[in-house]
């Protein structure tokens, strides 16, 4: 373990960090927090400085270690905090504010009713014409009627209405869509009426974010320019340029399903191509060992340029890092320990921006190739392929399953379902995907040339097409995707020390490695089963909260009975989004559905649906623990609510149109009920 650390030494450095900075975003530390962490901090380095004699103590040295751990834990717990701080909505947004100026960052982004724009505000006007300097980036929604697909990266945008903070999600399980806009930079939300004016950009340097938008355009646009398309120009976008949000729905499911839906974001594969190949003519160009730091530059400069216009995505940004300090190495002839420069790479992102933790394309990022590195030379002496090809093959297979175990328990825990046939898939999509970014790479460098060109353009075009069918080929056979797999954080961790020891136990099966891992295995089977079967014999009922909907549910095992609007029926967009975390969380595998109208039993309770004064006259004429005023039509003008009987629970679900909502709750409280908005509150557990 010494040698180990001897060897990657900033580990020791990186993991405190790292777990300092999950801290402080976990626990979101006030100003005088902040700065008590970072003066303990600062403090505990002050001690190593003070005793950094006594370090050649070996009996001292775990004491020093320990003193050197806290002391990052600590900074790294201060520098989330700080950061998190500057992120707080009323440090950026004040009520007297009546006019914002912006810059549209990114192109304009299609919805189902709307664009999204994303934009990067610099000054605000108070009412009295007062301007202050505004420095935040905001996600606004425009009607299709503003013309907001004119839009372009770089222009200036005018609008009054106040941007408001993020929502946190109404229901248990669901996706938190406030805290992942808030870990990219996006501190609110605005929708753009009428009154909001544009001006085209000036042309002038607008930020990195504007100028690496800018040209990721123009590239893409090149695609258009020769007739590729829609559905092959969004994967060419995706995998050559970083431009997820360009693939539609039908074919990002199908890369789901298949479980090569990783093939789609610009990885350590994309960027060590780049990084190979401008080496490869660098190096042709520029000869000489008194040169090297000019190839270097070079070098940097165009993987840096890649990088920018790949977006910048976690994946990017640590294979970017990582090869840089490769470059460094190849060209002072330093080679560094692959450990220690994830750990090297971590740190310096983390530095930069602590939110990248929360991201889980950062952690899947790292977590891959600390798999192929511990778990590929393990597997790959198994078997000694008699041929090159064959070898080739076994190489990808188990390059894919090392992948795959590693990021495996990530997976379960965040997506709940495992592609089943992931090693098919990635036999044949990774070779197309290889070929498709060598030639969408030379279609953008050789777009000028007009006959070479065009033949480049048609690779790419035939090759992303021969991606596409092969993938939802995949996604066409039985049984394509095993859904449901929802584990805990904590089964996840024992599954991550039970690969551990597995490993360690094939590379050396003495000294009781083996029992030591079968003994996890149990325990985590242990933990899993007792878990499942207390899920089995509880039964849970629900009022949850569907924007524009009504959704009451009763849990029992992986059984739910659902009383829904027409519109959430499962697998509807809507019962989607709210509903289906929590039910892969209870490992919802049947249901049963029906319409919310009557009084129905739920968990020992008994719930009435009003939609109308006949449906809530039937209601009171019930024992009822709960009356749900639903649908649009329901006037509380009209409503005989002081009939409805003292200690009954009053809810006001989301099919209730938002501008009514307040006016019945208060009408409601008046009558002395108590009044319960799902809206405002969240799900009711019953």
């Amino acid at each position: 373990m010494n040698s180990f650390f001897h060897k990657a030494p900033f580990i020791r450095i990186a993991v405190p960090f790292a777990s300092g900075v999950a801290f402080g975003l976990w626990a979101q530390p006030d100003a005088r927090q902040t700065v008590l962490l970072f003066a303990g901090g600062v403090a505990a380095a002050a001690l190593l400085v003070i005793f950094r004699k006594a370090w050649i103590s070996y009996r001292l040295n775990p004491r020093f270690g320990l003193i050197a751990a806290t002391s990052f834990f600590l900074i790294g717990a201060a520098w989330a905090g700080y950061r998190a701080l500057n992120l707080r909505y009323d440090r950026h947004f004040q009520s007297q504010d009546a006019l914002y100026t912006g810059r549209i960052l990114r192109e304009p982004l299609k919805k189902k009713k709307t664009y999204a724009v994303d934009i990067q505000l610099y000054g605000a006007f108070s009412e009295q014409g007062v301007p202050r300097p505004a420095d935040a980036v905001v996600r606004a929604y425009a009607h299709p009627d503003l013309r907001p697909d004119t839009l372009r990266p770089g222009d200036l945008i005018f609008f009054g209405n106040q941007p408001v903070p993020h929502r946190k999600p109404p229901n248990p399980k669901q996706f938190d869509y406030g805290a992942y806009l808030r870990s990219q930079g996006i501190l609110a939300t605005v929708y753009l009426k009428e009154g909001c004016a544009f001006a085209r950009g000036d042309g002038s340097f607008s930020g990195p974010t504007v100028f690496f938008e800018t040209w990721r355009q123009r590239a893409i646009g090149l695609f258009a320019e020769r007739g590729v398309s829609d559905r092959e120009r969004g994967v060419i976008a995706a995998l050559v340029l970083g431009k997820r949000d360009m693939v539609d729905a039908e074919t990002r499911s199908a890369f789901t399903d298949a479980g090569t839906v990783h093939i789609l974001a610009v990885s350590g594969l994309h960027v060590g191509i780049i990084y190979f190949f401008a080496a490869w003519i660098i190096g042709r160009v520029v000869r000489g060992r008194r040169l090297g730091w000019l190839r270097l530059v070079a070098a940097l400069a165009l993987l840096w340029l890649y990088a920018g216009i790949a977006g910048f995505s976690p994946s990017v940004l640590r294979a970017a890092t990582m090869f840089s300090f490769i470059a460094a190495g190849r060209e002072f002839g330093r080679f560094g320990n692959i450990f220690n420069m994830l750990a090297v790479s971590a740190f310096l992102l983390l530095m930069i921006d602590p939110f990248l933790i929360q991201s889980v394309g950062f952690m899947l990022s790292y977590l891959a190739v600390t798999g192929i590195v511990l778990i590929y030379p393990v597997l790959y002496p198994v078997w000694i392929a008699p041929h090159w090809v064959l070898d080739k093959i076994w190489s990808l297979i188990v390059v894919s399953v090392s992948a795959q175990a590693a990021t495996l328990p990530v997976t379960l825990c965040f997506f709940h379902q495992f592609p089943n046939y992931f090693l098919f898939a990635n036999l044949a999509v990774i070779p197309l995907a290889t070929v498709l970014l060598y030639a969408g790479l030379a279609a953008i460098v050789l777009s000028p040339l007009p006959f070479l060109s065009d033949l480049v353009f048609k690779v790419a075009e035939y090759t992303a097409f021969l991606l596409n069918e092969s993938v939802s080929l995949f996604g066409k056979l039985p049984h394509p995707v095993s859904e449901g797999l929802y584990i805990t954080g904590p089964e996840a961790a024992l599954m991550y020390v039970a690969t551990a020891a597995a490993v360690l136990a094939v590379r050396d099966p003495r000294g009781g490695r083996l029992r030591t891992a079968q003994g996890v295995l149990l325990l985590l089977v242990l933990l899993f089963s007792g878990r499942k079967l207390k899920d089995a014999v509880r039964t849970e009922g629900y009022i949850f909260h569907v924007e524009g909907g009504t959704a009451v549910a009763l849990f029992r095992g992986d059984h739910a009975v659902f009383s829904l609007s027409d519109s959430e029926m499962p697998g509807s967009e809507a019962f989607e989004f709210a509903l289906s975390g929590f039910a892969s969380h209870k490992g919802m595998r049947t249901f049963q559905t029906g319409s919310a109208v009557g009084v129905k039993k739920f968990s020992g309770s008994t719930v009435a649906f009003a939609r109308d004064q006949d449906e809530l006259n039937r209601a009171l004429a019930t024992e009822c623990d709960f009356i749900i005023f639903s649908g649009p039509d329901f006037d509380p003008a009209k409503a005989e609510i002081s009939r409805v009987k003292k200690g009954t629970a009053v809810v006001i679900d989301g099919s209730v149109p938002f501008y009514r909502r307040s006016g019945l709750a208060a009408a409601l409280r008046n009558a002395g009920l108590s009044v319960v908005v799902t809206s405002e509150s969240g799900a009711i557990r019953l």
